[in-house]
């Protein structure tokens, strides 16, 4: 898949277009941004992906702008980019500044692929393993956190899971994306759950929270929890997002 998207040319007009969210990326394009985010912040970061995307050579920058060159069919095209046109390409690449709503991940690492994007036919179990490791590292910022994370999104054709050293640091941001978008994802797809499960600015007890899960799908009947544990997590979830609607409802109408 190709880093660059190709530049058209049309009544004397160069027309150029950015993708203007995560899911729009092509699988080089993402490992690309997350390689540039790990390595450079802010316009800097932006401006490296603003040139690779567009597969613009810049020759020389000037009072006010660019001087650059383009590949056209077989030829190179000289044009000027003015700062207010780059400035405005840069404004459309604002959405690497927060995750999507749609999950995005890195499809293949190796000889190892993605488990499904959003987690059909993962355990309840699984889930709470990976929400407990990502609560963790926006607690302590640690890697190790994020590597165990991709440890269990991945794995080879016979089912089994990587080593921890296999990923490089933008591979375990594209991890951290993942699993954010697929947070926010979720929070569309059970609201009432979500807006119930933790305090805005404010980071949950995972051990309670986890508890709590499972205690209210199984009732309080402690033999049911393997059973629960090993449903699948959507399942659970939607589960759990009817409990607390059912919860919200009784709470709206007797005020308690």
């Amino acid at each position: 898949m190709k880093k660059t998207i190709p530049v058209t040319f049309s009544g004397n007009v160069l027309n150029f277009s950015l993708p203007d969210a995560w899911e729009k990326l092509s699988q080089e394009q993402l490992r690309y941004i997350c390689y540039v985010m790990v390595n450079f912040e802010g316009i800097t970061a932006k401006t490296y992906i603003l040139i690779r995307l567009l597969g613009i050579r810049v020759i020389s920058k000037v009072k006010n702008g660019w001087v650059c060159s383009v590949k056209l069919d077989r030829n190179r095209i000289r044009f000027f980019l003015e700062d207010w046109q780059i400035l405005s390409f840069l404004q459309i690449l604002n959405f690497i500044d927060k995750p999507s709503t749609s999950p995005i991940c890195v499809a293949r690492i190796g000889k190892f692929h993605a488990v499904d994007i959003l987690l059909h036919g993962i355990p309840f179990r699984t889930y709470i393993s990976l929400e407990n490791l990502y609560q963790g590292y926006l607690q302590t910022n640690n890697s190790e956190l994020l590597k165990k994370m991709a440890q269990i999104f991945y794995v080879d054709a016979k089912g089994r899971h990587p080593e921890l050293s296999l990923f490089s640091e933008s591979e375990l941001l594209s991890v951290f994306l993942w699993f954010a978008s697929l947070k926010n994802h979720f929070s569309i797809c059970f609201p009432c759950f979500f807006k119930s499960s933790g305090g805005e600015g404010e980071a949950p007890d995972m051990i309670s929270v986890m508890n709590a899960e499972i205690r209210a799908l199984t009732g309080g009947d402690i033999t049911k929890e393997n059973q629960v544990l090993n449903m699948d997590c959507w399942r659970a979830l939607t589960e759990l997002n009817e409990k607390a609607r059912e919860t919200q409802e009784l709470k709206e109408k007797y005020g308690h």
